[in-house]
């Protein structure tokens, strides 16, 4: 009996089941997968593939308007693709599909992106220096020329305080490379000077007897030699309050590895600080105040 018009026969299905024929159409399918179409995958004239799509292409990262993105906001785009490959590692570990293949450079290069402290840094002195010109006090920079011009004032003053930790966990060369890192970030906030303390379970004083050193906006911070002892988070607070120190910010370098008594500081601290710690962030008798950032150096 004849087939009807537009039917489809193959002669080398003839005298196959249903189900055989399913599995022998599956199999076909694999084996063309990959092939190219006709007039794909044949060279050019200098012998390069044409007709596929371009595998491993790089455009440049635009924004949702289609712009190209800034310095700043590339490096934040990089280092969200730096946390997301994390993530996608850790969910592979945790779901145990075995799924995602991640090259280990890859994975290993991202697992060395950290938060971006200097700009976690940068941000809260920016945030406490109000950057407000004021008269009151004139720019010292400017004064051995006997030119009197504005000082940038902020919220408490224009002093930045630094308190440095030096315990025997804190080391020299972490010390002074938070110190170089500060420096950069004068240059934005310029404060009018910057005091430098150091503390274990004591204020360290100078071999000239002083209870801090300071630096003018223009001076880099050099950092004096560290001795190791123990850690009190208090005596840097009350120095501030005798020397009548009026800090647009403190920050308070350290491994965290102590206990702030609030109690006896809290009424003394009436302006930002800033916790910046190489291991944990230091727990409190009492209730908590500052900001905290983790640095990585």
């Amino acid at each position: 009996e004849p087939l009807p018009k537009g039917a489809l026969y193959d002669d080398q299905y003839r005298g196959l089941s249903a189900h055989q024929i399913v599995k022998k159409l599956g199999n076909d399918q694999k084996e063309d997968q990959g092939k190219p179409k006709d007039g794909e995958g044949e060279g050019d004239a200098e012998g390069q593939p044409t007709g596929f799509d371009q595998a491993g292409e790089i455009w440049d990262a635009v924004d949702g308007d289609g712009e190209a993105l800034s310095e700043a906001e590339r490096q934040q785009a990089e280092e969200t693709l730096k946390r997301d490959v994390i993530v996608a590692a850790a969910a592979e570990k945790a779901a145990g599909s075995g799924s995602i293949t991640i090259d280990q450079g890859i994975l290993e290069s991202a697992k060395a992106a950290h938060v971006d402290w200097l700009e976690a840094m940068a941000d809260f002195l920016d945030r406490s220096f109000g950057q407000e010109p004021t008269l009151a006090k004139p720019a010292r920079r400017h004064l051995w020329r006997g030119d009197y011009f504005p000082s940038l004032k902020g919220v408490g003053g224009g002093d930045l305080v630094i308190a440095i930790d030096t315990s025997g966990s804190v080391g020299q060369e972490e010390a002074e490379q938070f110190a170089s890192e500060i420096d950069g970030i004068r240059e934005t906030i310029k404060p009018d000077r910057t005091c430098v303390i150091y503390c274990d379970t004591s204020i360290q004083k100078t071999v000239e007897g002083n209870s801090y050193d300071e630096f003018d906006s223009y001076d880099d911070i050099e950092v004096r030699k560290i001795s190791g002892g123990g850690t009190r988070f208090e005596p840097p607070f009350h120095l501030v309050d005798a020397e009548g120190l009026a800090p647009s910010a403190l920050i308070y370098f350290t491994d965290g590895y102590a206990t702030v008594k609030v109690d006896e500081i809290e009424d003394k601290v009436d302006y930002p600080v800033l916790w910046a710690t190489t291991g944990v962030d230091p727990s409190f008798r009492g209730e908590p105040f500052g900001e905290f950032v983790k640095i990585e150096l």
